[in-house]
């Protein structure tokens, strides 16, 4: 079966893409049970080996920022990295 919604009847669904920094990770890479899969060039490893990479609470950089707008994470980040 194949529903089609005319976009005049939903307008609302085109802007509920996910803003957060972790919205993004999961829309990019798609975080499973929260661990993401990472091609080893991402990570600073072996280049084609795919590694999983824990999102959590003890990678403190991912926590403090994950709930951060896109919007604000460009500064912060920049910031942080002067420090």
């Amino acid at each position: 079966d194949l529903i089609l919604v005319d976009r005049h009847t939903d307008m609302v669904t085109p802007m509920c893409t996910q803003y957060t920094y972790e919205g993004l990770i999961d829309e990019m890479y798609s975080i499973k049970h929260g661990m993401v899969s990472l091609d080893g060039e991402v990570l600073r490893k072996e280049p084609g080996k795919k590694s999983l990479h824990p999102l959590n609470s003890t990678d403190t950089i991912f926590n403090d920022i994950r709930n951060f707008n896109i919007g604000v994470l460009r500064p912060y980040i920049n910031k942080r990295a002067q420090e």
